[in-house]
């Protein structure tokens, strides 16, 4: 927990100060020369007019929308995908997995948090081939409106921290005898 929450609170923290507006990059780019840096707004793509959806409840809990750079085709393998998770625009997604040309506007101009390939779970990869999509390897993965904050840094550090306490905790209680073991000895 404490290597969990301290590495995770650096890397947050990293990424706060050097990447603290999102790099503009252009689809094209991405896929040919990914830029270092973790939090990006994608521009100059076309979102596809299909999305995988997963389902709860009759509504759209989760969506991955394809992007490619301006003017590729459908039959190129896939490199970016947007994982979409905000409820706001979840709610404007129709159910069979069409997008509008609005959604599709928004979402060609996309910021959010880079995840990598590893990113992309076997959920979202058997939604993406039931409709059609065929996954490089090498794809990348944005999580739609994600971006680094404060409070995330706060939060791993201060569970880091948290950490560290409940290990300094067992070990004194480990070393410092106790009353009763004290009593026992003095009798004997």
């Amino acid at each position: 927990m404490t290597v969990l929450g301290f590495g995770f609170g650096v890397q947050a923290l990293t990424v706060l100060s050097t990447n603290p507006e999102p790099t503009q990059v252009p689809c094209a780019d991405l896929v040919d020369q990914p830029p270092p840096a973790d939090w990006l707004r994608l521009e100059r793509c076309e979102a596809d007019p299909v999305v995988a959806l997963h389902l709860g409840q009759g509504h759209p809990r989760e969506a991955w929308a394809v992007l490619r750079s301006t003017g590729a085709t459908s039959d190129d393998p896939v490199h970016i995908i947007v994982e979409i998770d905000d409820r706001e625009l979840l709610s404007r997604m129709p159910l069979d997995g069409t997008l509008t040309e609005e959604l599709q506007e928004s979402l060609a101009i996309s910021e959010g948090r880079v995840r990598g390939s590893d990113g992309l779970g076997m959920r979202a990869r058997t939604l993406l081939d039931q409709a059609g999509f065929e996954v490089a390897p090498d794809v990348v993965v944005l999580r739609w409106g994600d971006r680094p904050t404060l409070m995330a840094v706060v939060a791993w550090l201060g569970l880091g921290g948290l950490g560290v306490v409940a290990l300094a905790v067992t070990v004194l209680s480990i070393l410092m005898p106790t009353h009763d073991s004290e009593r026992t000895s003095a009798v004997s």
